[in-house]
């Protein structure tokens, strides 16, 4: 068995490169040029399908409200709140932002497990007439949770009323 000393020079030379470009080829890409919203964050496993998964929470948000006592000039209504994570990872903590008639509240949402949710409870009153028959729920408004969708975080909930708001 011959050794050629120059020849393996060169491909000690080239081991640098070699591991240069492996190490780009599993990087995740960045952003496109003018992508906004655009988050590269969360993990990326393969699935069954022999396609790639992005695992990340997905928190969503829905209302109901009920009278529970009315005045002769107006009502007061409990606001149940829900919380679901319908993404494949757990959340982290974060909040529940109620723009309610002017007047903005805040209340704490635990982490929650995929699947998972929550039930939170606000009350909220209103005059005759008030004009406003309405409640803005935001879950996560100040990003605290890296999620698949942050555009589906708001939900609008109305007070149903014998009287006009």
């Amino acid at each position: 068995m011959t050794f050629h000393f120059p020849r393996a020079t060169h491909a000690i030379k080239a081991l640098p490169v070699l591991a240069a470009a492996m190490a780009l080829s599993v990087l995740i890409p960045a952003a496109p040029a003018g992508a906004s919203g655009f988050s590269n964050t969360g993990i990326v496993a393969p699935t069954p399908a022999g396609m790639l998964a992005v695992w990340k929470p997905d928190l969503i948000v829905s209302g109901s409200a009920q009278p529970l006592e009315a005045y002769d000039y107006g009502n007061t209504y409990r606001v149940t709140i829900r919380v679901q994570n319908t993404g494949n990872a757990q959340s982290g903590q974060t909040l529940v932002s109620i723009w309610d008639h002017g007047n903005q509240a805040w209340l704490s949402v635990p982490a929650l497990a995929p699947s998972g949710y929550a039930v939170l409870g606000y009350t909220a009153q209103r005059v005759y007439p008030g004009g406003d028959c309405s409640i803005v729920l935001t879950v996560d408004p100040t990003y605290l949770v890296a999620e698949f969708n942050e555009y589906n975080n708001s939900s609008t909930v109305t007070l149903n009323s014998p009287y006009a708001c």
